[in-house]
């Protein structure tokens, strides 16, 4: 809470007394014209006050600041962790297309029985008979193969579509980072808006339980009425809920966040957002060239229009060359024990039903598109720039123009607090005044926050968030 709020505080009138009001405005009238004091009784029918709620959020065990969490972000999101991954996957199948164009080496073994050998008689140089085996009845057979392709066009350029693939998703995964950080420091900035919403609604509370206090001393020290205290236990009731449902919505942010940062816990954040510094106009246009999604924009356009260059690949022939040794056991009349062979194939294929041409106007249009993409988002980038620059000016005016605002309010609540207790005026100047200083105060919170989120849209926008975050924080002066 700034000094100004603490200075303007109302004070307590009376020790804290249990919340109150259960009313019966009928009944409680009727007694007061039965009664020579207005004190408050039971015949009233005025109930005994309610307890007060309790005035904390749930125990957060971790206080993480901007810097550390938008790090942490990058390394345990699951969303950054899914695209490294992705990277990896399209690495693997990379190496499966590149495995077309390199040697490839195996080896077969086969061992082969019979029923008995196969033999036929034949007649020698004697002039005699004799059983000559044709087929053993156990046979081994180990063939190795060596293939290495010699002309394999349509191999090679689908090596380098797959590898500027692999560029695409490493581009990706950058720009996938950087939309983390911008998610992280957005939800580490609604925590922090939300604590301060929470003081507002915590101060305003305090205010009218003040209030509340003083209206029932001066109604059990006969010089107050009914209406006035009737009045004070409603308005400390209203913002009693209204701080409880702040305390909830903290309390919902810091859970968000912790499943930002990948953990298994709600997380708070530090007082103050350590938000780098703001590039000028000319600046952020010209650093805005080297956003992730522009250079992966960039890589994807230059990737369709290598694809569709190579797309003559397709219509070269292929040489392979094949060598495979060779060992028989036992060896036949058509093949020796040990042997070698080498094989070069061609293979062109002449016409394919006009496949090739189909694939190569799928390109065309790929690429006419990768041309729009970029072009849009260049001039989408521009456009961010510009109303980035203009929001951080409007916000800063907006922001000093709140806290004016809720300046100008706690006086005007201090003075209605002074008049009420002179018994220049009723309650309902007051309390409209403290009902006022706290919208007033809303309101400038909600400006403050609307300027860093602006800062955070100018960096993004620009190109430096996260990447202006991968240095500390500067240390302050007490921690050097």
């Amino acid at each position: 809470m700034s000094d100004s709020r603490n200075r303007y505080r109302v004070r307590r009138a009376a020790p804290r007394l249990p919340l109150a009001l259960a009313l019966v405005l009928a009944a409680s009238a009727a007694a007061q014209e039965r009664s020579s004091t207005p004190l408050i009784s039971v015949d009233a029918g005025f109930s005994a006050p309610t307890a007060v709620s309790p005035d904390a959020v749930r125990p957060v065990a971790k206080r993480i600041n901007l810097h550390d969490a938008v790090e942490q972000a990058l390394e345990r999101n699951a969303t950054a962790r899914v695209a490294a991954a992705d990277i990896r996957r399209v690495g693997g199948l990379m190496e499966q297309v590149r495995a077309a164009s390199l040697p490839t080496l195996g080896v077969n073994a086969t061992y082969t029985r019979l029923n008995k050998d196969r033999t036929f008689a034949a007649t020698g140089s004697d002039g005699g008979t004799q059983n000559v085996t044709v087929a053993a009845k156990d046979s081994v057979n180990i063939t190795g193969t060596l293939s290495v392709p010699v002309l394999a066009p349509q191999a090679w350029a689908d090596w380098t579509r797959a590898a500027d693939n692999l560029d695409s998703s490493k581009l990706s995964q950058l720009d996938v980072q950087r939309t983390v950080g911008i998610t992280t420091a957005r939800a580490y900035l609604t925590v922090f808006a939300q604590k301060r919403q929470v003081e507002v609604n915590r101060q305003a509370r305090d205010n009218s339980l003040a209030h509340m206090q003083y209206a029932d001393s001066r109604l059990r020290g006969g010089i107050g009425n009914r209406v006035d205290w009737a009045r004070a236990g409603q308005d400390l009731e209203q913002n009693e809920a209204l701080l409880q449902a702040s305390y909830a919505a903290l309390y919902k942010s810091q859970e968000a966040l912790g499943i930002l940062l990948g953990e298994d816990q709600p997380v708070d954040v530090d007082d103050v957002p350590q938000i780098p510094p703001m590039p000028t106009l000319d600046q952020a246009v010209e650093e805005s060239q080297g956003r992730t999604d522009i250079l992966l924009f960039r890589q994807q356009e230059k990737a369709a229009d290598r694809s569709l260059n190579l797309s003559w690949t397709e219509y070269m022939p292929n040489i392979t060359v094949l060598g495979q040794p060779f060992y028989q056991e036992p060896s036949s009349l058509t093949t020796p024990k040990t042997g070698w062979q080498i094989q070069a194939v061609l293979t062109w294929a002449l016409y394919d039903g006009g496949a090739r041409y189909g694939r190569t106007h799928e390109r065309e249009a790929l690429l006419e598109e990768a041309r729009i993409n970029l072009d849009t988002t260049l001039r989408q980038a521009n456009s961010d720039v510009r109303a980035a620059v203009d929001n951080v000016e409007r916000t800063t005016a907006a922001v000093e123009r709140q806290r004016n605002s809720a300046n100008l309010a706690e006086d005007a609540m201090r003075l209605a607090d002074i008049a009420y207790r002179a018994g220049a005026t009723t309650n309902l100047e007051l309390i409209d005044a403290q009902r006022r200083a706290r919208d007033a105060e809303t309101l400038a919170n909600i400006a403050e926050d609307n300027q860093r989120q602006a800062y955070i849209d100018l960096l993004a926008a620009s190109g430096r968030f996260p990447t202006q975050l991968a240095q500390p924080p500067p240390q302050r002066p007490e921690q050097r």
